[in-house]
C-alpha cells in the first residue's frame, strides 16, 4: 500500500480534481433537459437516456478498464480518460439528432470511468501509510463538487452559448486538466504490473483474485445503493421545480446546485470518521438510514417546499459520508497493491450501474403513473438494500481484522 514517507498533497489534491472535473460532465445534464428536449424532439425517458447512456459502458466494464489502468499504468490511464471526455464533448456538440449525442456521451462514459479507477492508483502512490485513510476518504468529494459546479454554471453558459456552448466548454476544460495532471504527476514511475499481467491467463487471474473479494461485491452494493439514491434525486430535480413550481432555469439550477453541494462537506466528514477508526459498515448503514428517512419527508404533500428542500439538503449531506466510507474501502479490501485498480473498478462499476438504474428507473415510473410521487417506493427499497450492504461490509472488515 503507501510507501511514501510523507504525503504528496499537491498529486492528491490535482488527482481529486481530475475527478471533478470527469464528475462535472455528469452535472451538466439535468439543467439543460428541456433544452435539449426541445430542440431534438427528446421523450422523458429518451432524456433520461442521455444521463445514463454516460454510465452504459462503466456499469458493465468498470473492473475491466480498472485492470487496464493496473496493466498501462495509472498515470496513462487518467490521462487517456481526460481526452476521451473532450473528445466525446466535442462529439455531443456537433450532433443534430439523439444518436450522435448518445454516442457523444457514450464516449464521455468511458473516460469518466478511465480517470475515476486510475486516480485512486495515483493517491496511493504518494500517500503515507497513516494518510491513506484521510487521503482515499477525502476522494469522495469528487462527485459532489464536480456535479455542483456543472449544475450551478450549466445554466449561465447555456444561456450565453447555447448547450452546444457548454459541451464544448467542458471539453476544453477537460483537456487542461489533462495537462496539469501530466505536469504534477511527471515524475512519478509507473506502477509495476504483475508478473504475467497483461496475458490472457494474468488478466484473468487478476479478474478471478478481484471477483474473490467478497468485501467488494458488498461496497459495490453499498454505492449502487447511494447512486440510485442520489443520482434520481438531483437528475430530475431541476425538471420538478419547473414543471410543478414553475421555477426558472436558473433558480432551479442553484437549488438543486445547493443540494450536490451539501454532499461534498458529508464527504469531508466521512474522511474524518474513517481517520478516527469509526467501522466502515456502520458509516454505510448509518448513510443509508438518513437517505430513507428524509427521502420520506422529501416526497410527503404534508410539508412546506422550505422543510422539504432542508429535507434534500439533510438527503445529500449525510448521504455525502457514505462515498468517502466505500472509497476509502478499495485498497482495504483488494487483492494487492499491484490490483487496486481492478478493485476501485468494481466499487465504481457499482455506481455506474446505479446512476444508469436510478434516472431511467425515476423516469420510468413518473411516465406510468403520472406523479413524481411514485419515486418514493423505489428510492426507500434502494436505502434498505444500502443498509444490508452495510451490514455485509462491517462483517466482512471483523473478519480482515
Amino acid at each position: 500500500m503507501g510507501t511514501q514517507e510523507t504525503t504528496r498533497w499537491p498529486v492528491v489534491g490535482v488527482s481529486i480534481l481530475a475527478g471533478v472535473v470527469a464528475a462535472a460532465h455528469i452535472g451538466k445534464v439535468p439543467t439543460v433537459i428541456p433544452a435539449l428536449r426541445g430542440e431534438l424532439g427528446l421523450g422523458l425517458v429518451a432524456a433520461g437516456w442521455v444521463v445514463s447512456m454516460f454510465n452504459t459502458l462503466g456499469s458493465a466494464c468498470g473492473i475491466v478498464q480498472g485492470m487496464i489502468g493496473d496493466t498501462l499504468g495509472h498515470r496513462r490511464s487518467a490521462l487517456v480518460g481526460l481526452l476521451m471526455l473532450a473528445v466525446g464533448g466535442g462529439v455531443g456538440a456537433m450532433s443534430s439528432d439523439q444518436v450522435l449525442l448518445l454516442v457523444g456521451r457514450c464516449i464521455e462514459g468511458v473516460g469518466f470511468i478511465s480517470v475515476v479507477v486510475s486516480c485512486p492508483g495515483l493517491i496511493l502512490a504518494v500517500t503515507a501509510p497513516r494518510d491513506l485513510r484521510l487521503t482515499f476518504g477525502l476522494l469522495g468529494v469528487y462527485m459532489p463538487t464536480g456535479v455542483a459546479v456543472a449544475l450551478a454554471l450549466a445554466p449561465l453558459i447555456e444561456s450565453a452559448l447555447g448547450w452546444r456552448g457548454l459541451w464544448l466548454v467542458l471539453a476544453a476544460v477537460s483537456l487542461g486538466m489533462a495537462v496539469l495532471l501530466a505536469w504534477i504527476t511527471r515524475g512519478l514511475p509507473r506502477n509495476a504490473a504483475a508478473p504475467g499481467a497483461g496475458t490472457a491467463r494474468g488478466i484473468a487471474d487478476d479478474l478471478l483474485l478481484t471477483l474473490r473479494q467478497p468485501g467488494l461485491w458488498w461496497l459495490a452494493a453499498a454505492f449502487t445503493a447511494y447512486t440510485i439514491q442520489w443520482s434520481s434525486l438531483l437528475v430530475w430535480l431541476p425538471s420538478v421545480l419547473m414543471e410543478t413550481r414553475h421555477t426558472d432555469a436558473v433558480s432551479a439550477a442553484g437549488l438543486t446546485a445547493l443540494i450536490a453541494a451539501a454532499n461534498a462537506p458529508g464527504g469531508v466528514l466521512g474522511a474524518w470518521l474513517l481517520h478516527r477508526r469509526i467501522p466502515r459498515g456502520q458509516l454505510v448503514i448509518v448513510a443509508n438510514a438518513a437517505m430513507g428517512v428524509c427521502c420520506i419527508g422529501i416526497f410527503s404533500s404534508a410539508l412546506s417546499d422550505q422543510m422539504r428542500f432542508a429535507l434534500c439538503l439533510l438527503f445529500s449531506g449525510l448521504g455525502g459520508i457514505l462515498p468517502s466510507a466505500v472509497l476509502g474501502g478499495t485498497a482495504v479490501h483488494a487483492s494487492g497493491p499491484r490490483r487496486i485498480g481492478a478493485a476501485n473498478g468494481m466499487v465504481i462499476q457499482g455506481s455506474n450501474l446505479g446512476q444508469l438504474i436510478g434516472p431511467l428507473t425515476a423516469a420510468g415510473l413518473v411516465s406510468l403513473f403520472g406523479n413524481w410521487d411514485s419515486v418514493r417506493t423505489f428510492l426507500l427499497g434502494a436505502a434498505m438494500l444500502g443498509a444490508v450492504a452495510g451490514l455485509l461490509v462491517e462483517q466482512s472488515e471483523r473478519r480482515l481484522s
